[in-house]
């Protein structure tokens, strides 16, 4: 099932006291989620991550929100 979600471009991805902002799907279990996402090593600031995104063509975004999302 595709989810509705909220994202954010990885060209603007927020950094805080923590490190960077995590994209929801890293941690999200939902089976049934057919969502384009992925994952990719991605560097932000330097720092190399493994992330789960969202792609659309050549368009990467980290979900921030998602009516899906089960932790």
């Amino acid at each position: 099932m595709e989810y509705k979600c909220e994202t954010i471009s990885l060209q603007k991805m927020l950094i805080g006291p923590k490190g960077s902002l995590e994209p929801l799907c890293n941690i999200c279990k939902a089976k049934d989620c057919t969502n384009p996402v992925q994952w990719q090593n991605i560097s932000i600031m330097g720092v190399k991550k493994k992330f789960k995104i969202l792609t659309v063509g050549d368009y990467y975004y980290a979900v921030i929100k998602c009516e899906g999302f089960l932790p």
